[in-house]
């Protein structure tokens, strides 16, 4: 594999800089060295991101192909040698199923990004909120919020790193998130959701229900569009937040446990306006 090292150092210092300068709350420090905790040696971090209670290790890897599980491996075993739970890798080439479905189950944070991307892409998460609802959250891994869309009732869009909003419709590859108050009937909702696509759509239509740990997840596999059309919601003591979407198969699973985890590290928030929704990165 043939790595363009003069293209990683120029572009690792530019990410760096466009980074803190969106994120002003972070520094950044070059060639910094701290110990490896498990190879006893002075590992050496080429970009290191200083916030308020975190730090992340930023990475450029411009490669004829895209990043695969080894390299991820790779980079996950350095952040634990150094004892960094947070990473940031940004590629020319995107990455591979297997290393998407590696990060998603992660309990460190590994997001892997393209140029494009880094615009819609905040070191300190996001805040969508909608009346008096809202919630500090990380991005999704894989995905960037890129504001509203009046025409589809959302707070907050979702759309998969790499692509673009204008893609949306003829794509068929996106996520919304709504709040709700806890009135709002789950069951019903979902079901009524389940005979709109029975209804609306021909051909073989298989639907599936998760309950686990305050959530409830629809699935539904639509044949004609070959499509998952997918509902997540969390249930709190008086909130729910809500995610639908469309998702290509290959996407489904680690896309899932990814926003999951979005939603169970949610910080709620009263906001204090009914008369906006939106979000904030």
């Amino acid at each position: 594999m043939k790595v363009v090292e003069d293209k990683d150092k120029y572009y690792e210092t530019s990410v760096a800089n466009y980074l803190v300068n969106k994120n002003p709350q972070y520094l950044v420090r070059y060639n910094q060295k701290l110990p490896g905790k498990f190879s006893g040696i002075q590992r050496q971090i080429d970009v290191l991101l200083l916030g308020p209670t975190d730090k992340i290790v930023v990475e450029c890897k411009y490669y004829q192909t895209k990043i695969d599980i080894k390299i991820l491996e790779s980079f996950i075993s350095f952040l634990d040698d150094v004892q960094i739970t947070r990473g940031l890798l940004v590629t020319n080439r995107g990455v591979t199923r297997s290393a998407k479905m590696r990060i998603a189950e992660l309990s460190i944070e590994i997001d892997i990004l393209d140029e494009e991307s880094l615009k819609d892409y905040s070191l300190g998460g996001l805040i969508p909120y909608e009346g008096n609802r809202g919630a500090i959250m990380r991005q999704p891994y894989g995905w960037v919020s890129c504001g509203v869309i009046e025409e589809m009732r959302t707070c907050c869009l979702f759309i998969p790193i790499g692509s673009k909003i204008e893609w949306v419709g003829p794509e068929g590859n996106f996520l919304y998130l709504n709040f709700r108050d806890n009135t709002y009937d789950v069951d019903l909702e979902l079901n009524q959701e389940k005979s709109n696509i029975d209804e609306n759509y021909d051909g073989k239509k298989t639907h599936k229900f998760v309950r686990e740990d305050r959530f409830v997840i629809r699935k539904s596999y639509i044949s004609q569009v070959k499509r998952y059309d997918i509902a997540i919601v969390k249930v709190y003591d008086h909130t729910r937040i809500i995610l639908h979407g469309i998702l290509k198969a290959n996407d489904l699973n680690w896309t899932i446990t990814a926003m999951r985890k979005m939603m169970e590290s949610a910080i709620l928030l009263d906001v204090k306006d009914e008369s906006k929704s939106g979000a904030k990165i």
